[in-house]
């Protein structure tokens, strides 16, 4: 469950990363 969150946090930073 903890792996999952942390999975779903560097899918969210990468698209933050494009929008930029």
């Amino acid at each position: 469950m903890f792996g999952f969150c942390i999975k779903i946090l560097n899918i969210a930073g990468m698209i933050q990363s494009q929008s930029i």
